[in-house]
Formats: C-alpha cells, sequence, structure tokens
C-alpha cells in the first residue's frame, strides 16, 4: 500500500464563531508534506456577511510540540467573489515558515468587501466554536407531529446564538433569515412549534382525523360483512385478530425499531463516524430520508478527507455518490486542491500533473503549464538561466513564457549572436548591430541599416535578423519571388527565427510558425502547427520543437531525415544539410538522417547543453564548456578538442563557431584563421 503523500498534525474544532465577524471558520487542519518535511496550514471560511466578500487577511500563530509560540505569519486570500454562505479556503495551502509548528490558533484581521469597505477586528475576542445541536426534547408522538408540521428530516432544537440561529437541520444561519439557507424549514414555524403545548391540540387534531378515517373504514368493513356467511363471518373475526397482532408487529418493525436507528445513524454522523453512519442509514431502506442521509454521511466524509489532505480518498469518496448534490463535479476538486498545495511547496511537476487530474474542475486545464511558469521565474531570479529557459519551454504557450524564453536564450545563453551560411559569418554584437565577414554574391551582407537586432540566422546565401519589437528583416537569396521579401516585413510578434537552406522560418509568441521561401518540397507547410517553442531548418525541410518535447517535420525526406515523430523529451533541435539533431533533456542527443562521415554518430555523447549542424557535420556544446564534433572534416570543421570555455555554438557549412567566456569568437574549418 502507498503511504500517504500528507500527514495531518492537528485539526481544528469544526464551526467556529468569532462575534459579529462575517465569516464562519468552518474548519482547519495542519499538514505535513512527508516527502519534504514542510508543513502547511488548510483553512475553511464560509461567509455571513450580506455582502460579496473580495478579500481576507488572517494571522496563524503557531505553537510547538509543547505549546511554544513560534510566531505568526499572515496570509491574504484575495481576488474573491464569495457570496453569502459560500465557502472558501480550502483550498489553497498555506506554507508555514516553521516546520517545527504542531498546532496553530487562526485570527481574522481584515475583510474587505466588493464595495471596498471593511470589517476590522479591533477586539481581543478569538474564534470560539458553536454550540453542538441539541437534539428534540418533544418525545413519541409529540416528536412526530412536530416533524410533520416543521419538516422531517429536522432531529435538533431550533437554537439562538448571538447573531446567529441554528436550524433543526443543524445548519446555522444569519438571525435576519426567516427560512434556513439548507433545507429552507421555517425559523418562525420551528419556534412557534418548539414546546408541547402548541404541538398537544395539534396531535389531538390529526388523531379526530385518523379516528374518522379508521371509522369509516371500520363502517365500511361491516357492511361487507353482513353479506357473508356465518362460517365467512367467523373466519374473518379470527383473521381480524390475527391481524391485530401483526399490525403491533409490523408498528414495532417498521416505527419503533427504524427510528432507533435513524436516530442512532444521526449521532454516529455528529461524531465522525461516517462509515457507520452510512452503513445504518442505507439499512433503513425507504424509512423516511434514509437513503438520501446515508449519501450525505458518505458526502460529509469526502469533505472531512479533503480537509485532512487525503486527497485520492476524497476523489474516490465524492465519485461513489453519482450525481448526488455537486458530487461528480467534486471529485476533481481534491486534485485541485493538491496542485495548489504542491506549487506552494514548490513541486512543480507534480504540481503540473495534479492540474492534469483535476480535469474540467475551474480553470485546472488553463493552470497545467502555471507549475512550470513560476518554477522558471524562480530560476531566472536566482540567475539559472539554462534551467530556467527549460523550464519556460515547458511552460509552452502559457502567458508569455515562449518570449521570455527566447529572450533568456538570447540576452544570457548568447542564442543567436553567431551564425554562418555558405561562404559567410554573421555576428551580431551588445549594442544590436550586426557584421558580416565573407562573400556577398546575393547581398547577404548588406546590413549596414539594421538596427535594434536580437538575433541573427543564416541560411545558405541569406541573412535575417530578429528586432527587439518583433519584426524580421532580411538579407541575400531566400527565394526568386520578391513577395517573399514583403511578406516577411509584415511579420510581428516574431520571437525565434532560423534559415533553412534557402528560406526563413519565424516562431511567434503565440507557438505557431511562418514560414517564407523555397516551398519545393513542402517545407513551408507549416500552418497546422501550435505549442512550438523551438524551430530548426534544413535543405528542403522544417522542424519544430513542441512544448511537450516532441517534435514536428515538414519537407523533404529523401534521406529519413524527418523522421522524428517517435522522439520524446527533446529540448533543443538543429538541422545540416540532409541530417536532424535533437538535444535530450538528460543531455544525451539523437539523430536521424544522411549518415555521411559519422555525422550522426552522436550515441556517446554525454552532458550536452547546446547542439549545431553544418551542411555534413554536428556540434555539441558540453557542461563544462568543451566542445564534441562528428562528420565530415575536410576542412577541418571539427577540430575542437582543444577548444574551452565555450558559452555558445553555431555552424556555418563547413565550418564551426563559438563563443568564449570572455567574449571572444573561435572558429574551426573554412574560416580558421
Amino acid at each position: 500500500m502507498t503511504p500517504q503523500r500528507f500527514t495531518r498534525l492537528y485539526t481544528l474544532l469544526p464551526k467556529q464563531h468569532l462575534p459579529r465577524c462575517p465569516l464562519l471558520l468552518e474548519g482547519g487542519a495542519l499538514l505535513k508534506d512527508n516527502a519534504t518535511g514542510r508543513v502547511f496550514a488548510q483553512l475553511k471560511f464560509s461567509s455571513i456577511s450580506e455582502k460579496p466578500v473580495k478579500a481576507v487577511i488572517v494571522d496563524i500563530l503557531c505553537y510547538d510540540i509543547t505549546q511554544n509560540e513560534l510566531g505568526s505569519q499572515t496570509y491574504q486570500y484575495l481576488d474573491l467573489q464569495i457570496d453569502t454562505y459560500q465557502a472558501f479556503g480550502e483550498q489553497m495551502a498555506i506554507p508555514l515558515s516553521n516546520p517545527d509548528a504542531r498546532s496553530f490558533f487562526v485570527d481574522v484581521k481584515t475583510i474587505v468587501f466588493s464595495d471596498n469597505s471593511q470589517w476590522l477586528n479591533n477586539t481581543d475576542e478569538t474564534f470560539t466554536p458553536l454550540p453542538k445541536p441539541t437534539a428534540l426534547s418533544l418525545q413519541d408522538e409529540i416528536k412526530e407531529q412536530y416533524q410533520r408540521i416543521v419538516g422531517e428530516s429536522l432531529q435538533y432544537a431550533i437554537a439562538r446564538y448571538q447573531d446567529l440561529w441554528q436550524c433543526g437541520c443543524g445548519q446555522w444561519n444569519i438571525q435576519r433569515d426567516s427560512t434556513c439557507h439548507f433545507c429552507r424549514a421555517s425559523k418562525r414555524m420551528q419556534m412557534q412549534m418548539a414546546n408541547e403545548e402548541a404541538l398537544f391540540p395539534l396531535l389531538q387534531e390529526y388523531k379526530q382525523e385518523l379516528r374518522q378515517i379508521r371509522q369509516a373504514e371500520q363502517n365500511r368493513q361491516r357492511q361487507e360483512n353482513r353479506k357473508k356467511r356465518k362460517k365467512r363471518t367467523t373466519l374473518a373475526v379470527i383473521l381480524g385478530l390475527c391481524g391485530t397482532v401483526c399490525v403491533a408487529m409490523l408498528v414495532f418493525t417498521l416505527i419503533i425499531i427504524p427510528a432507533q436507528k435513524y436516530e442512532q445513524a444521526e449521532q454516529l454522523l455528529i461524531i465522525g463516524e461516517y462509515e457507520s453512519a452510512y452503513q445504518v442509514f442505507k439499512g433503513l431502506g425507504n424509512y423516511k430520508d434514509a437513503q438520501e442521509r446515508a449519501l450525505e454521511a458518505i458526502y460529509t466524509q469526502a469533505e472531512f478527507f479533503l480537509a485532512s489532505g487525503e486527497y485520492e480518498s476524497a476523489s474516490q469518496a465524492f465519485k461513489s455518490l453519482g450525481n448526488y448534490r455537486d458530487a461528480q463535479e467534486r471529485a476533481f476538486e481534491p486534485y485541485y486542491v493538491k496542485a495548489e498545495l504542491l506549487l506552494a511547496l514548490g513541486e512543480f511537476e507534480s504540481a503540473s500533473q495534479a492540474f492534469i487530474n483535476a480535469g474540467k474542475y475551474r480553470d485546472a486545464q488553463e493552470r497545467v503549464f502555471e507549475p512550470y511558469y513560476i518554477q522558471a521565474e524562480q530560476l531566472l531570479a536566482a540567475g539559472e538561466y539554462e534551467s530556467a529557459s527549460r523550464a519556460f519551454m515547458k511552460a509552452g504557450t502559457y502567458s508569455d513564457a515562449l518570449s521570455k524564453m527566447w529572450e533568456i536564450r538570447y540576452i544570457y545563453l548568447l542564442y543567436g549572436r553567431i551564425d554562418g551560411g555558405s561562404s559567410h559569418v554573421a555576428v551580431l554584437y551588445d549594442d544590436g548591430t550586426v557584421e558580416i565577414l565573407g562573400e556577398n554574391g546575393y547581398g547577404m551582407t548588406n546590413i549596414n541599416d539594421w538596427t535594434n537586432i536580437s538575433a541573427i540566422s543564416c541560411g545558405a546565401s541569406h541573412t535575417a535578423g530578429l528586432r527587439a519589437d518583433g519584426t524580421v528583416v532580411n538579407e541575400g537569396l531566400v527565394t526568386l519571388h520578391d513577395w517573399d521579401r514583403s511578406y516577411i516585413k509584415k511579420w510581428t510578434n516574431i520571437v525565434a527565427i532560423t534559415c533553412g537552406f534557402s528560406n526563413v522560418i519565424g516562431l511567434r509568441a503565440d507557438g505557431t510558425v511562418v514560414v517564407a521561401g523555397d516551398n519545393t518540397s513542402g517545407q513551408a507547410n507549416v500552418s497546422r502547427w501550435s505549442d512550438i517553442v523551438d524551430i530548426a531548418g534544413g535543405v528542403r525541410y522544417s522542424i519544430g520543437l513542441k512544448a511537450d518535447g516532441t517534435v514536428v517535420a515538414a519537407g523533404n525526406n529523401e534521406y529519413g531525415q524527418t523522421n522524428v515523430s517517435k522522439w520524446a523529451d527533446i529540448v533543443a533541435i538543429a538541422c545540416g544539410y540532409s541530417h536532424t539533431l535533437g538535444l535530450r533533456v538528460d543531455g544525451t542527443v539523437v539523430t536521424v538522417g544522411w549518415h555521411y562521415g559519422q555525422m550522426t554518430n552522436t550515441s556517446d555523447w554525454t552532458d550536452i547543453i547546446a547542439i549545431a549542424c553544418g551542411s555534413r557535420h554536428s556540434v555539441g556544446l558540453k557542461a563544462d564548456g568543451t566542445v564534441v564534433a562528428t562528420g565530415d572534416n575536410n576542412y577541418g570543421q571539427t577540430d575542437v578538442n582543444s577548444w574551452t570555455d565555450i558559452v555558445a555554438i553555431a555552424c556555418g557549412s563547413t565550418f564551426t563557431l563559438g563563443i568564449k567566456r570572455d567574449g571572444t569568437m573561435i572558429t574551426a574549418g573554412e574560416y580558421s584563421k
């Protein structure tokens, strides 16, 4: 049996009230995460305010196992919209700063209403448990008459306590309410009928009506009997006597015993013996509302499991209730609450999975990637740029995650600072200007007017630049059609660019992709791509990396270079002439495509953090700043074994480029001088 992830350390008494406070403290628990040792609190409040509540500020005072005070901390419930009698808070996990906490005390300091008015706690009074319901003091026939008038489900005496009144069903209500918000029973009727003097004459009237009904039935029976023969009459008398005995037995079996068992089940429910209460109610068959009360016992048990951090048990209990109340919807609530808790504890992967398990409950589907976004923000603040980039990648198109991922790559990881084509090299400087070295046969070096560039990429005979405003510029040969240049100028919200052999590929902030240039083999057919976080282009083919680590492809597959559909856990991609590389999250590299010159021989690569491809060679940057390469070396493009302190790499057709930690560039291959 798998141990519970969370242990309940302390439980507040339920149903607590603070004089003049517009909230009830429905319950609370102190839970321990057995995996991390962290301790957190969960509270459940309900509103008894006439005005909607939009924020609540509470203080939590913690104590250790010996009841020594550990200090207090403040928590704010914000952006609420809580109406009268609506509950909230049970889905919020409040991490406590001291893991030694073993009990706690809650104080509501401020409540803000929808009209921006406030309730302030200016007294020393504290939450105290509301009185438990008192059983009806009425007995036997009088009690039955009371329930016939005010409601058969009312088992308790109506009670008043300060600014509240308790209905006979056990629920607390605001004094101004004339009927119970839960069972709709009348407060006035319960008060008027709560004594024998008022009920006795009504009981006599009821009995008189019954006597009249019985008398009428007896008269009818006498007339029937006169028509029968004497021997039949004698037999009828005998049967009548037997019937009297049977009726007495039926009354005892069907009324007295069930009434006793019903009362027993109600008491079991009050003391938290939910399973026992369920069994007793279930065994009562059609007596009163026993079957509904049996379901209520399981529903209450599910809420108890939820408050205690037993999320799987809570979900199963809600699911077992079928269509009772809102049980089917709440069957997914435990996973949502668990996700909130794991998120607060920094368990980002588990939190995301919990949101997935929560299905369509509330906004769970929208929040699946939120944990990775929060993780990325924390990693970015800590200066862990590579890890932050990958966390933003996992967040995919959540919020502005994709933009931030590429911002980190361009600013801190130096992606897009250098690149090479067939016969030229492009270099991006910190001031946003670009320098190009090499041939200018197709005008790919005509970039003197480029400014505010945040990334560059080179194709065989063209150069593209991504501006800080999300637009793209391009020089050189992309295609024989001038309209492609005009098309590129219209691009907006671009967060990353790459060049294929004869096209330009742009990644939008929403995870979609645009392509300009050659489409001979369908490499530009990417309109249906979505959730893309990285792009790469080869000769007449395009590759896209999705947020979930899978890869899609379009275009030429002559050498199997687009056979990437089975890849998983990929964090980066690169394309050569006709081969494709994928960097796995574990630092290994997978390849498909043309095997010329061992350029796909990467099986022994480990600790890789970045990859690049030339036409016929492959390069990997290791975490220690060294570089590995394989493939064609006719121009010395793989002679990188001596490189150290490298922070970024790129490839041209027959050469390799690297940026050292001091900002200088190093080359191998055709441009190594």
